[in-house]
């Protein structure tokens, strides 16, 4: 991601707003610097994204619309 969008994530996320400008294509082009073990073990529902994702979030103060809402707070609206 350039840093120039990463930038217009950050100051929507810090607005309080949905992160939506441009996921698609930002996602898609994150999936080639993943490892393929990674990537075969979600095509095969081996492993559940939504928990970890949920943790990550919490680690980054992040809410469940990508809005920053603080440490604690996220850890609490994501019900962890």
């Amino acid at each position: 991601m350039s840093e120039e969008m990463e930038g217009a994530n950050w100051t929507m996320a810090m607005s309080g707003g949905r992160i939506r400008q441009g996921i698609d294509s930002e996602l898609v082009e994150q999936f080639p610097t993943c490892a393929a073990r990674f990537l075969v073990a979600i095509h095969h529902d081996d492993i559940n994204v939504a928990k970890p994702t949920r943790v990550e979030l919490m680690n980054r103060g992040f809410n469940g619309e990508g809005g920053w809402v603080g440490f604690a707070k996220a850890g609490e609206v994501l019900g962890l």
